[in-house]
């Protein structure tokens, strides 16, 4: 899932890749994750939009953090690619039903990664119901929603990831949900009725044999014998 650890000096060279070690010396100056950690002191993780590596060349997410020296000044960056390929491979065995939809989003709302794929990575949902109150000021919830791209009803569950500015987010249509429901309630409609079935069995028994009882009791009252 991680395609190796890189680490960047201040000058934007890399001095370490532990999946490529031929990558040394390769700049990466100019990458929107090391100029970020290079103008802003106050940013410890940053989420890079959906890239294809230069050492590598598969699509992959940059998730980075600022390295400084004993003074505090930038000393660089290190960094992990999340390979994209691995997050379409998990989002596949997700049994969500065929309108399924998974996605990660960065705190800020862009969309880094959508399964299936859309055209909207890249493209902010600051707008969306986990960004708007009060969705925005929870973890982790469940909505009801139009999609925006292909107009499905959807039901969506969200949760805020733990330490990191990413939110994951999974939804299934509103029909595949109550196409589930509708086969369990057929099956529990069944047994409800086999069930009722049952008991109208026994219950005519035992009115059978009430009656019956109550006859032979009669017959056997002394104040009726002629």
């Amino acid at each position: 899932m991680v395609d190796g650890l890189i680490v960047i000096d201040s000058a934007g060279t890399v001095s370490h890749h532990t999946r490529s070690p031929d990558s040394v010396s390769i700049k990466l100056d100019g990458a929107n994750y090391f100029d970020a950690h290079r103008e802003r002191k106050d940013l410890e993780f940053f989420v890079g939009t959906a890239r294809q590596s230069r050492i590598t060349g598969q699509w992959v997410i940059p998730v980075s953090r600022r390295i400084e020296s004993s003074n505090g000044e930038f000393a660089g960056v290190i960094a992990a690619d999340i390979i994209v390929a691995s997050l379409d491979a998990f989002a596949e065995n997700l049994d969500l039903g065929a309108s399924r939809v998974a996605a990660v989003l960065r705190s800020d709302g862009v969309l880094l990664f959508r399964q299936p794929e859309s055209g909207q990575v890249g493209r902010s949902f600051v707008q969306g119901p986990p960004f708007r109150s009060p969705l925005s000021e929870v973890k982790a919830a469940n909505y009801r929603l139009r999609g925006v791209s292909d107009g499905v009803d959807r039901l969506y569950a969200f949760r805020r990831l733990h330490d990191l500015p990413l939110l994951a987010l999974t939804a299934m249509s509103v029909a595949d949900a109550l196409q589930e429901w509708r086969r369990d309630l057929g099956y529990y409609a069944a047994l409800w009725l086999l069930s009722l079935g049952a008991l109208t069995v026994v219950i005519w028994f035992a009115m059978k044999e009430a009656s019956r009882r109550a006859a032979d009791a009669l017959l056997l009252r002394p104040d009726d014998a002629f």
